[in-house]
């Protein structure tokens, strides 16, 4: 097994959130949002959270996916289809 120096694991770790830095500003933007401006944002951020995630599922990085659509879901985004049936 690979060993690593004292602190390189949270570093790899921090440079992938950088990396996806404008996906969590906009996570947080969208909590502080009012009603109406949620509504009109919504689909728009909900497809961007989608792409990422799915690209980060493909580069086997589950843990980062998990993470930010949790991020999202706390903000209030919602991926789920309401039907009244």
């Amino acid at each position: 097994m690979c060993q690593l120096k004292k602190g390189e694991l949270f570093r790899i770790k921090r440079l992938k959130v950088n990396r996806l830095k404008w996906i969590l500003t906009e996570i947080r933007q969208y909590r502080h949002m009012s009603g109406y401006q949620k509504l009109k944002r919504h689909d728009a951020l909900k497809n961007k959270i989608k792409v990422v995630i799915i690209g980060l599922i493909g580069l086997d990085e589950m843990q980062l996916a998990k993470f930010i659509r949790s991020r999202a879901e706390r903000a209030g985004v919602s991926f789920y289809v309401e039907t009244n049936l």
